[in-house]
């Protein structure tokens, strides 16, 4: 992936040790050698817990082939699951957690369309939770009758009744705390569902080195930039719809490292190719430059000599 090559030849500013293919490039055209500092982020998607072949080819179709893509895979939006509204109060289309009291399943005819209903109540009202081409022993399973449960999702207002379609998140209480209450949106692909990835992002964070910081202290301190580590942990755990925004301080700071990257890496090339492979030297005896010289109808500036002056001298040289 691009930020394979990125961070490998970045790590020269990071003061991690690698070869070095500059100083032995006379000899050898190499590439550098990945410091063990970052080996665990260019693992594969499979060495993460619950990644197995299927999920990632998925992964490498839409996210990447390796544990860094998957950290650089950023969420797009944020779903606040903290409101807990009356059910006679609720908003009409609004993300909404409520705890609730089983009362009765009404499962749809063999052969009919209509959707697997499942009654609910509070002290506050009634609540139908409906699912469409539903398995009746996973809801039965998950919706016991006479069971208290907290469910998660957009509530609608049909008919007079508050519903809640296909609920994203279904818990008993005494598991609350199992349910992420600022959840992170991030872009998926047919077979990558929101509880894939969110597992599959958890097990990759844990793969974060602490690396030395290469950024100048007075940038980090003039934006209030965290460390790398840090910043992707933020970028991943957003607590307001300003941390998706590019000019949020984590995802500027990672922003800033892409850029950086991309510089130290084309300047590492360019001196590799100026050291290995030998320039053509050009040097013609000047005739045609005085001529054109002399043919202008004004002089030319100071600047401009300098230009023509570096021109020549780049063209004699024998490197590139």
């Amino acid at each position: 992936m691009a930020y394979q090559g990125q961070y490998l030849l970045a790590c020269n500013a990071m003061g991690i040790t690698y070869y070095n293919p500059i100083a032995d490039a006379k000899a050898n055209l190499v590439h550098p050698k990945r410091p063990p500092e970052i080996f665990q982020l260019f693992a594969a998607t499979t060495s993460l817990s619950g990644v197995g072949a299927k999920l990632a080819a998925v992964l490498e179709k839409r996210v990447g082939s390796y544990v860094i893509d998957v950290l650089r895979h950023l969420p797009i939006g944020l779903i606040d699951r903290r409101q807990r509204p009356a059910l006679n109060a609720v908003v009409d289309g609004a993300i909404a957690t409520i705890e609730i009291l089983v009362i009765k399943h009404e499962r749809p005819s063999r052969g009919t369309r209509r959707p697997y209903r499942v009654f609910c109540q509070n002290d506050t009202g009634e609540l139908e939770l409906v699912f469409f081409h539903a398995h009746n022993d996973y809801i039965a399973k998950q919706l016991p009758v006479g069971e208290r449960r907290i469910v998660s999702g957009r509530v609608e207002l049909f008919q007079g009744r508050v519903q809640m379609a296909h609920p994203d998140h279904i818990v008993a209480p005494e598991q609350s705390d199992t349910m992420p209450l600022l959840e992170p949106v991030y872009p998926l692909t047919a077979g990558l569902t929101p509880k894939m990835f969110r597992r599959t992002i958890g097990d990759a964070l844990t793969r974060l080195p602490d690396l030395p910081e290469w950024i100048p202290a007075p940038i980090m301190a003039e934006h209030n930039w965290p460390n790398f580590a840090d910043a992707m942990r933020a970028v991943h755990t957003p607590q307001s719809e300003a941390d998706i925004l590019p000019t949020s301080p984590a995802r500027a700071r990672l922003a800033f490292d892409e850029l950086l990257a991309n510089q130290l890496a084309l300047k590492m090339v360019r001196q590799q190719a100026s050291d290995t492979a030998p320039g053509r030297c050009f040097a013609p005896p000047g005739e045609l430059v005085a001529t054109l010289k002399a043919g202008l109808p004004f002089a030319m500036t100071t600047a401009q000599q300098h230009a023509i002056n570096e021109i020549t001298a780049d063209q004699a040289a024998p490197k590139r």
